[in-house]
């Protein structure tokens, strides 16, 4: 594993505490912040997101378990964005998935972002609580009027949630919900609140802790679904995995693979535990994961006949169950697997025939792309294929001697 300045912070047998992979990132965030900004300011930026990120990863064990390139890599998206996670602007924040960290922009950033581009005249959002009075129509002419009460709005329950923007060119669009439309919508589209629900937790969900400002986030998604968007705003908001779904979608966003993963990814916002939602089959916590198997040196044999590993068994390569909580491969997994094919005595060509079997057998363009469960059940049938040959081998041999021998 590497920093993002290129240097080493993983070797064998030894890993380097977050803080120092962090620290080691200041540079590189100077160098993502958007141009325009005064060093100092840059500096000033950089120091405040390390120091967050850090305080964050001593407050979440989870955020602090996943994998250092993840973290720095979601602060850098931040970084490039002009933003500071966890800062007082809730702008942005970082999220754990697993073992692995995500950005997740809030709606104050995603306003930022459409306001930076200098197409927008106006941008904003408005909560209607009882008492005040909300006014509007749409058609070849469209207006929104909201008056509000002069009564403290504390007490008062929201009932309508509303986004507006007008461009620069004159153009302009709003979209209203009322909050009965908005809970219909997170019961249907909301995975992190499906989750909640099943596993009885609705009231750690964050729609219960931040109802407001998570209905606001959904009526703005919903208006700037449509609105003009130029390609690099698109290309911002795509930092946001989830928002790229709704906003700037492809087809390869809505695979089975996306989608089981997504799912997951909701799962764990509500209970902490990167895995399938409930309604796949329970976690068996007696299972325990085989051991790899050790290959003596001596046992070393020449792999001329792996040629036909496509004739490896399926039931050899079953894989793990997607219940079992498993993390994604590392830079680190995939050398210590092609270091093992090298000590099976396969060379480079046949190395790649491997690696191309592996990943046609799972479906996926790269091993990256693996959990660390799949790849071992990869080389655990390589390494029974290959016994299987040498024990084939050595029985045509001792058939050779046997028929050599002459009659006594």
């Amino acid at each position: 594993m590497v920093n993002v300045n290129g240097d080493n912070l993983k070797t064998s047998g030894q890993l380097v505490p977050m803080e120092k992979v962090l620290m080691a990132s200041g540079t590189k965030l100077l160098n993502v912040l958007p141009a325009g900004l005064d060093e100092d300011i840059k500096k000033d930026m950089s120091k405040a997101a390390i120091f967050l990120i850090m305080k964050a990863c001593r407050e979440n064990q989870k955020l602090a378990a996943c994998l250092p390139d993840t973290i720095v890599s979601s602060l850098m998206d931040c970084a490039t964005l002009g933003m500071i996670p966890f800062s007082k602007m809730n702008e942005c924040t970082i999220l754990p998935y697993g073992n692995k960290a995500s950005m997740q922009l809030m709606y104050r950033g995603i306003i930022k972002l459409c306001t930076n581009t200098g197409e927008y005249k106006n941008i904003r959002v408005g909560v209607v609580r009882e008492g005040d009075k909300l006014e509007y129509y749409k058609g070849l002419n469209q207006d929104l009027r909201h008056y509000e009460s002069k009564e403290p709005a504390h007490n008062r329950k929201v009932t309508h949630i509303y986004a507006l923007y007008e461009l620069i060119n004159g153009g302009s669009d709003f979209v209203v919900m009322t909050m009965e439309d908005i809970r219909v919508h997170r019961d249907e589209y909301s995975k992190e609140y499906k989750a909640a629900k099943k596993y009885n937790k609705v009231e750690s969900s964050i729609w219960t802790k931040e109802e407001v400002s998570m209905s606001i986030k959904t009526v703005l998604i919903k208006l700037m679904k449509y609105a003009p968007k130029s390609d690099k705003l698109v290309q911002q908001l795509a930092l946001d995995r989830d928002l790229k779904r709704e906003i700037a979608p492809e087809r390869k966003d809505f695979t089975e693979e996306k989608e089981a993963e997504f799912a997951k990814q909701r799962n764990a916002d509500v209970t902490g535990v990167y895995e399938d939602p409930p309604e796949d089959k329970k976690i068996d916590k007696k299972e325990e994961k085989k051991p790899e198997k050790e290959i003596k040196k001596t046992d070393k044999i020449n792999a001329t006949k792996v040629d036909d590993l496509p004739d490896i068994t399926d039931e050899m390569m079953e894989e793990e169950s997607l219940n079992k909580v498993d993390l994604m491969v590392s830079q680190t997994d995939i050398s210590a697997f092609y270091a093992k094919l090298t000590e099976l005595g396969l060379d480079k060509t046949k190395q790649e025939k491997v690696s191309d079997w592996v990943k046609t057998k799972y479906k996926v363009k790269s091993k990256k792309e693996l959990t660390v469960g799949q790849l071992r059940k990869a080389l655990d049938a390589v390494i029974a294929k290959i016994e299987k040959n040498n024990l084939e081998k050595e029985g045509e041999k001792a058939i050779e001697e046997f028929n050599e021998q002459e009659p006594k």
